[in-house]
């Protein structure tokens, strides 16, 4: 009987110690702006993964720019982008 109880004891503090862990893993700090997420390809101060030197654009979606290696968008020609 002892047994039996301490086993339904242990399940639930087990099952709770392992959600305590997942949710701490989904609660981390995303990449930073710059950081790389494939060849050539960097994370976006919005936090997508883009090709440098690709085009990005505001929030009105008008072309504005170059993505740059430090993920900013920034104007066509600088921080090593071309036109």
């Amino acid at each position: 009987m002892m047994f039996e109880s301490t086993r339904l004891l242990v399940l639930p503090c087990a099952a709770i110690l392992a959600l305590s862990f997942s949710s701490a893993v989904a609660a981390a700090d995303p990449p930073a702006p710059g950081t790389s997420c494939g060849a050539d390809k960097v994370i976006t101060s919005i936090n997508t993964c883009e090709p440098l030197n690709s085009s990005c654009t505001g929030y009105d979606g008008m072309l504005i720019g170059r993505v740059a290696a430090d993920g900013r968008c920034v104007i066509p020609g600088l921080d090593g982008t071309r036109w």
